[in-house]
């Protein structure tokens, strides 16, 4: 049997890296780590309620820069330099997790069983 429901959410990154490396605040704007929200804005403008989940966290010694990665414009380009692995040991990396508009109980229901599942 098939059914044409929807699932109540879709999981996509949160941001173009791991969270905000622990930096001051005038370091962070100076390297545009916070010139672009893209990832996260339009659920906020379409209503869509979001929820985010730490996944993981940065290990230097194994998440190394991609050195064959090659920006495709300005954005790219300033995240990647931006990554220093130093900078980001212990620093989280999650998903966001976008449910559908008035479903907020599922949303949180699902986050809950990823989260549970993540962790064991």
């Amino acid at each position: 049997m098939t059914t044409s429901r929807k699932p109540p959410y879709f999981p996509l990154k949160s941001s173009p890296s791991a969270a905000f490396p622990r930096v001051d605040a005038q370091q962070l704007i100076q390297t545009c780590a916070l010139s672009w929200w893209g990832y996260l804005s339009q659920w906020n403008l379409l209503d869509y309620p979001v929820i985010m989940l730490p996944i993981t966290t940065v290990e230097s010694s194994i998440d190394l820069p991609d050195t064959s990665y090659q920006p495709v414009n300005e954005i790219g380009r300033d995240n990647r330099e931006m990554y220093d692995p130093s900078l980001f040991e212990d620093v989280p990396v999650g998903v966001q997790l976008v449910g559908r508009s008035m479903q907020e109980e599922q949303l949180l229901a699902v986050a809950m069983a990823m989260d549970q599942a993540v962790k064991t």
